[in-house]
C-alpha cells in the first residue's frame, strides 16, 4: 500500500488553508509562520471557528449548508492528520501515534453524528478537541523534532 510522506501530508494541509483563506492571506500567514505544526494548529482552529459560527444559530447554518460545509472542513483536516500519523516517516513516538489515531477516530465518529443529528453538545466536542490540539502544537516542543517540511 502506497503511503505518503509526512512532508506530502504538510502540503495538504497548506493546499487547505490556502484554499479556506484565498491565497493572498495564507501566504502573508505563511510569511509570519511557515512551520508545520503551525500551519496544524491554524487549520484546527479555523474548524472550530467555522463549527462556533454554526453553534450561534444551529438550524439556520444547517439550512444555509454551512454547518455541512464545516463539518467537510473538519473531516478533511482530520483524515490529512489521520494520513500524516500513519506515514511511514512519521517522526511521533509510536504511543503518541496510536493515542492520536484513537482521538482521530473519535473525532470522526463525533462529525458522522452530527452530519446525521447536529447538537449543540456534539459540536462543542469537536471544536473543544480541535482548540486543545491546536493549543498543543503551538506550545513549542521540550524536544526538538524535525522531519521534511520542518528542519
Amino acid at each position: 500500500m502506497y503511503r505518503n510522506t509526512i512532508n506530502e501530508h504538510h502540503k495538504e494541509m497548506e493546499r487547505l488553508a490556502m484554499g479556506h483563506y484565498g491565497y493572498e492571506k495564507y501566504k502573508t500567514m505563511e510569511r509570519l509562520t511557515c512551520s508545520a505544526r503551525e500551519n496544524e494548529a491554524r487549520v484546527l482552529t479555523q474548524g472550530a471557528i467555522l463549527l462556533e459560527r454554526c453553534r450561534e444559530d444551529l438550524e439556520q447554518s444547517r439550512k444555509d449548508g454551512d454547518l455541512g460545509e464545516a463539518l467537510s472542513y473538519n473531516q478533511r483536516v482530520w483524515t490529512i492528520l489521520q494520513a500524516a500519523l500513519t506515514a511511514q516517516d512519521c517522526p511521533l513516538p509510536i504511543h503518541t501515534r496510536r493515542n492520536m489515531l484513537k482521538l482521530s477516530l473519535w473525532v470522526d465518529r463525533q462529525i458522522f453524528k452530527a452530519m446525521a443529528a447536529p447538537s449543540d453538545d456534539v459540536l462543542a466536542e469537536i471544536i473543544e478537541i480541535n482548540q486543545g490540539i491546536a493549543k498543543g502544537l503551538r506550545t513549542k516542543p521540550t524536544k526538538k523534532m524535525t522531519w521534511p517540511g520542518n528542519p
